[in-house]
């Protein structure tokens, strides 16, 4: 039986990432700033989130959509799903 977890609100860890940004940091352009926090926050939720569940399947097909509306990334999202559902 597939599992398919969901994890919601990476917004919110990447918020979270701003908070703990150094004053030297807080210097920088909002682009810098933003694209710090996301890279940030990715390796925290690589490490939390995606790091157990690769412990149980190396393999473990995955994507973040989060703030996105990407066709690519909910597309493969719903290919990740169909090829889940579809293997017994």
């Amino acid at each position: 039986m597939p599992v398919i977890v969901v994890f919601t609100k990476f917004d919110k860890m990447i918020s979270r990432m701003e908070e703990e940004l150094t004053d030297e940091e807080l210097e920088e352009n909002q682009d810098k700033i933003d694209s710090l926090c996301r890279e940030r926050a990715n390796t925290e939720f690589e490490k939390l989130c995606i790091g157990p569940l690769k412990k149980v399947d190396r393999d473990l097909p995955s994507t973040e959509t989060s703030g996105s509306n990407s066709w690519t990334q909910h597309s493969f999202l719903t290919d990740i799903f169909m090829w889940l559902i579809s293997r017994d």
